[in-house]
């Protein structure tokens, strides 16, 4: 069976915008220095993020885009961490999906 793998792709700021008013938008919003903690789902996850510093993905930090579309395969563990201005954001329409847990940066 072929591995899935996280895709990142940038997208631009309009195209976040718009998504972001669409019904049933869930955010997270992170300041410097806040990370959400790294954690996995049993489905496929979306999410589009603004001006979020790095995606943790195991063991590894990855450089985020100023805006991205950000596809985690279910099982996948990974977390989010600070923010590029003031705040950085991360959005996703999944129903179910709990409260991200907010911790200090690793």
């Amino acid at each position: 069976m072929k591995e899935r793998k996280i895709v990142i792709h940038p997208i631009t700021e309009k195209f976040y915008r718009n998504l972001s008013k669409l019904k049933n938008w869930e955010e997270t919003k992170l300041v410097r220095g806040q990370a959400v903690k790294i954690h996995k789902h049993k489905f496929d996850a979306m999410y589009f993020t603004s001006s979020v510093k790095t995606l943790y993905n195991d063991g590894e930090k990855i450089d985020l885009p100023e805006f991205a579309a950000v596809f985690i395969p279910k099982e996948q563990e990974h977390g989010w961490g600070g923010a590029n201005r003031e705040i950085g954001i991360v959005g996703h329409f999944h129903e179910g999906h709990g409260i991200h847990a907010i911790v200090p940066e690793y």
